[in-house]
């Protein structure tokens, strides 16, 4: 017998029933089997002035689970009673199974689709939202600028605080304005993003004597706190 792994599989219901489906899904998913969460990000609020929370994917509730695809369609065609009409809408998304006799055992209108075709570093950003239980939370750094070999000047980021600082490099376009950070790689077809707080460098360097460098691979240093630091030396 083949040694069972843990995969995610993504399941769609509407953004408003999401709830449902992961209460059902927590309350009986056997113990130890796999984790259900609904990814969502921290945000700022530009009308309300604070930070809030809003879905990266509305929809699409994750689970992180060993079960196979015809086992986490009965547990959730077991308890359909609870989920009334928005099991309805139900489908398993990112490709379709195309096992005839699994499929000839289900009703035609839930179409069911396991979540594939992702690599290491998407999966790790996945894994950053599961293992904050689905929040991923603000955060925040300073934008700098580098030349290309053509002498182009290009957009850079540097994450100070949160769990998107992994995956700095991956950031391809910041909106200052609604603080949120896009990246450059897509989950079930939506792009990945993240709220970011882009503040001025001044702000996370206030020693006047600060003199920020940044080297060829964008690794910045600052001047003034590596000369004190000499200074200090015996």
């Amino acid at each position: 017998m083949s040694e069972k792994r843990f995969r995610y599989c993504v399941l769609y219901i509407r953004d408003t029933e999401h709830h449902k489906l992961t209460g059902i899904l927590e309350k009986y998913m056997p113990s130890g089997r796999g984790q259900v969460f609904y990814p969502c990000m921290e945000y700022y609020r530009r009308d309300d002035k604070e930070v809030k929370v809003k879905a990266i994917f509305p929809g699409y509730v994750f689970l992180y689970t060993d079960l196979n695809i015809k086992e986490i369609h009965q547990l959730i065609d077991t308890h359909r009673g609870e989920l009334n009409t928005a099991m309805r809408e139900l489908t398993l998304a990112e490709r379709r199974v195309t096992d005839p006799d699994f499929l000839s055992q289900n009703s035609t209108e839930d179409k069911l689709y396991e979540l594939t075709d992702i690599d290491e570093e998407e999966e790790s950003f996945i894994d950053t939202l599961r293992e904050g239980n689905g929040l991923l939370a603000m955060s925040s750094g300073y934008e700098y600028v580098v030349k290309d070999r053509k002498e182009k000047k290009q957009k850079k980021y540097v994450v100070v605080e949160g769990p998107l600082k992994a995956y700095e490099d991956r950031i391809v376009i910041v909106d200052k304005h609604n603080r949120r950070a896009f990246l450059e790689f897509e989950i079930n077809g939506r792009q990945a993003q993240a709220g970011f707080n882009c503040l001025p460098k001044a702000h996370w360097f206030p020693n006047k004597n600060s003199e920020i460098i940044t080297f060829t691979d964008g690794t910045e240093t600052d001047l003034g706190e590596l000369k004190d630091k000499i200074m200090t030396l015996k």
